[in-house]
């Protein structure tokens, strides 16, 4: 606890005896150096108890409980300097006041796929977050499905947003009591439109060579496998028009029950990696391929891997990672400089 300023306090608890009128529990706590007193505990409702009172001195100090007997259980401790306090319910009618709005948030900076946004902090100081609410177009309300982040500080990055929309923002500032304050003022912003949208799709079919086996075509028509057995590199060329900022999509499914890794890279840039779960087990038998879209990226990333490309031919690697075992099923990629685009059909969300 951070004790603000020093001097006499009296420390509550609010108690409950979970075994009823069974067996009695004692609570003990211990304020920095300084021990209060042991209490009874008992009864099956909740109620508060005062462990006692003493002079603390300013800063943060640790309360130790200790307690004696079974079921006794403790969810809340309340300091207060007021000694006619006695807290009732949950204790949070110490403050009852929310408090007031963030000053009206301002674009900070926008790109294709980002706004940062800023607000003034609120001047008072038991503000512990922020919630920002965000929707496309001018409909947002401080809902929970507007909420997109709780930042501490007074500021937030929302990125994975569409190039050339526009976005509506309100931001509340949350205490320590958990009392939320009204909506601030409305922002509109709105993200970088693309000069250009590009998607080009390579289908492995289409290639005339592939370092990859080709499925049985009755039951995954277009689907080859890759493996680490191969000991190749299996390269997939695409084309591009335009210079800019790329992202790349594998249509593809792990073969094998472990998970499973491999490397990647566009044409001599530094190759990474990524992992994949194994396959689906059910009932003790591993599950057909699924395949699905994966957003390529190093494992546990939140966004994709990002190469800036020229115009003209590239080339997409695929390798084994290492020394773990690799066994891929896959038929097609997807090269887009729309980073919020999302191909249709199942993907990974691993």
């Amino acid at each position: 606890m951070d004790v603000q300023p020093g001097g006499e306090y009296a420390l509550w608890a609010r108690v409950r005896q979970d075994r009823g009128g069974v067996t009695e529990g004692r609570l003990t706590a211990t304020i920095g150096a300084a021990r209060a007193d042991t209490v009874p505990v008992t009864g099956a409702d909740w109620r508060w108890v005062m462990l006692g009172s003493t002079r603390l001195p300013a800063g943060e100090l640790t309360v130790t409980l200790e307690a004696a007997g079974k079921g006794l259980s403790v969810d809340r401790l309340l300091l207060t300097d007021d000694p006619a306090y006695t807290p009732q319910g949950r204790g949070s009618d110490v403050d009852i006041v929310p408090p007031p709005a963030p000053g009206a948030p301002t674009l900070v900076e926008a790109t294709h796929f980002d706004l940062r946004i800023r607000w003034q902090p609120v001047a008072v100081s038991t503000v512990t977050h922020y919630q920002v609410y965000r929707t496309r177009g001018t409909g947002v309300e401080p809902t929970q499905t507007c909420l997109v982040g709780s930042p501490s500080a007074p500021e937030l990055l929302d990125y994975n947003l569409r190039p050339g929309e526009e976005y509506s923002y309100l931001v509340t500032a949350v205490d320590d009591w958990g009392h939320e304050s009204p909506a601030s003022p409305l922002l509109l912003a709105r993200t970088e439109p693309l000069a250009k949208c590009v998607e080009t799709l390579v289908a492995l079919s289409d290639l005339p060579e592939v370092a990859a086996t080709p499925l049985d075509g009755t039951e995954a028509p277009g689907l080859y496998r890759f493996t680490d057995a191969q000991e190749q590199v299996l390269e997939i060329p695409f084309e591009l028009g335009i210079e800019g900022d790329y992202v790349i999509w594998l249509h593809g499914a792990p073969d094998q029950s472990d998970m499973t890794s491999f490397s990647y890279r566009v044409d001599d840039t530094p190759w990474r990696v990524r992992t994949l779960p194994g396959k689906e087990i059910v009932a003790g038998q591993q599950v057909a391929e699924r395949v699905q879209w994966d957003r390529l990226m190093d494992h546990r990333q939140e966004a994709g891997t990002v190469w800036h490309l020229t115009p003209g031919p590239h080339v997409l690697c695929l390798a084994k990672a290492g020394a773990s075992p690799m066994s891929l099923v896959l038929d097609k990629i997807m090269v887009t400089n729309d980073f919020s685009t999302i191909p249709p059909g199942e993907r990974f969300l691993w």
